[in-house]
């Protein structure tokens, strides 16, 4: 996980905070991932800003499952506060879900994501392939990913875009100035990270 290695020392100290916060919180998510989808969980980690963020929002996981699936879901801390009992701080539960199966084989699955905030395709190997710089493992087995740069510099380029549309108010309309420039210093953050891999 290189990208916990690149937080910064005023950070570090808050981020372990959250952490220790989400193990509290981790039997009651698994057991809601669990009674949620029925299948047997293989494999959840963290990822997004919360590895390497001091005061996020919310927290994405990416969830592996046995069989065959696909599929994006938010929680909001408003209709699931068990599930946030420790994490005071946080609004926003996000999952991403694959299958056992599509990850290890070619499929015919659709693995894209369409919000209000944003649009993202080819999931699966947009996800896995960033896996091992910056997701932390927090059930299950760990996956035998390689880090590729050309993936790397996708992302950094579109974190970038990103942020600039929010700060244009191009996307997260209904959202406060202040939550949208919030995801967008998130997003330069992780750029600024990136550069630091990337230019090791």
């Amino acid at each position: 996980m290189p990208i916990f290695l690149e937080v910064s020392q005023q950070d570090k100290p808050k981020v372990l905070t959250n952490l220790k916060n989400l193990s509290n919180d981790l039997p009651s998510i698994i057991n809601e991932i669990r009674h949620r989808y029925g299948r047997k969980l293989l494999h959840l980690s963290l990822a997004g800003s919360a590895i390497f963020k001091g005061d996020p929002r919310d927290l994405d996981f990416n969830i592996i499952l046995e069989g065959s699936i696909f599929d994006y879901s938010e929680l909001f801390k408003a209709n699931h506060r068990e599930l946030c009992t420790h994490s005071n701080n946080i609004n926003k539960l996000s999952f991403i879900t694959f299958g056992e199966e599509d990850i290890s084989k070619k499929t015919n699955i659709t693995d894209s994501i369409n919000t209000t905030w944003y649009c993202h395709e080819d999931v699966i190997a947009r996800e896995l392939l960033v896996y091992r710089w910056r997701n932390l493992l927090l059930y299950g087995y760990d996956l035998e990913c390689s880090v590729d740069t050309n993936m790397l510099q996708k992302r950094l380029l579109t974190g970038l875009s990103y942020a600039r549309r929010l700060l244009l108010g191009q996307i997260g309309k209904y959202e406060t100035f202040e939550l949208q420039r919030s995801k967008a210093l998130s997003r330069l953050d992780e750029a600024i990270i990136l550069l630091k891999i990337l230019t090791k």
